[in-house]
Order: C-alpha cells, then sequence, then structure tokens
C-alpha cells in the first residue's frame, strides 16, 4: 500500500487488499480490548471469558495522523520511519483505511472543514492536521 497525494498535498491511505493480510487469531475481552491472549481463558482485568477474535497484520507509521499503512514492514513513503507492527480487528481495520482527515486554518484554529480549500476568515490554505474525531 502507498500513500497517494493530491493536489492539496495531503495524503489519502491505500489499504493493502484484505486477501494479502495475515490473518491472527487472538482471544479478547469485550470489554477490555487491549487484552489480548492466545488461549481462551479469564480477563485479568474483569474476569470475563475471554472471546476468540480474527485480527489483520498491518504495519502502520507511528506518527500520529499519518495514514501510511503497509501489510509489509518497512518505512513510511513520508517521513522515512520504520513501520510499526499492529494487530487490528477486521472491523477497526475498516475505520482505519477509510479515515475522515480535518483540516483547520493555522491562524483560526477553530475553522475546521473535512476538505481541502482556504480559511472563509483570511483565505489562507487550510492544513490536514489528520483524522477527524469520532
Amino acid at each position: 500500500m502507498e500513500a497517494l497525494s493530491s493536489e492539496q498535498g495531503a495524503s489519502t491511505p491505500v489499504a493493502p487488499a484484505p486477501a494479502k493480510l495475515t490473518v491472527k487469531e487472538k482471544y479478547t475481552c469485550p470489554m477490555h480490548p487491549e487484552v489480548m491472549k492466545k488461549k481462551a481463558g479469564k480477563c485479568p482485568q474483569c474476569g470475563m471469558n475471554l472471546e476468540k477474535k480474527e485480527f489483520y497484520e498491518v504495519y502502520t507509521c507511528p506518527m500520529e495522523g499519518c495514514p501510511y499503512m503497509s501489510e509489509k514492514g518497512g518505512k513510511c513513503s513520508g517521513c522515512e520511519m520504520k513501520l510499526k507492527k499492529k494487530l487490528v480487528s477486521k472491523e477497526d481495520y475498516q475505520d482505519l483505511t477509510q479515515p475522515q482527515m480535518t483540516y483547520t486554518c493555522p491562524m483560526h484554529p477553530e475553522v475546521s472543514s473535512d476538505k481541502p480549500g482556504n480559511c472563509p476568515k483570511c483565505g489562507m490554505k487550510l492544513e490536514m492536521k489528520g483524522p477527524a474525531p469520532k
């Protein structure tokens, strides 16, 4: 997967096809998704039974807001940082591959848009700030 540049210089993620990704089975707590185990058991935080779930193994850029993702390790094409391996659920994978970017004015941070353009207050070019908060 590569990040494509638009005419405004914004980066849009292009996700690897799920068929190319490594699928890992892990057991996780429905209340504490950060708890992942190789075998069935109880959550160490709340005691609930762990549920089997499939995760995709992807590599993402560690820089916050960078949309670069790959099915293999390597370096980010934008910042040259080493990609980090990450397990993501199939549901979270959909969110990662289609983030909604937000653009703000450097002089008026209260002005934001989901599209590139100019600030209605001062006319400056809006800058990409990363995925919009959910």
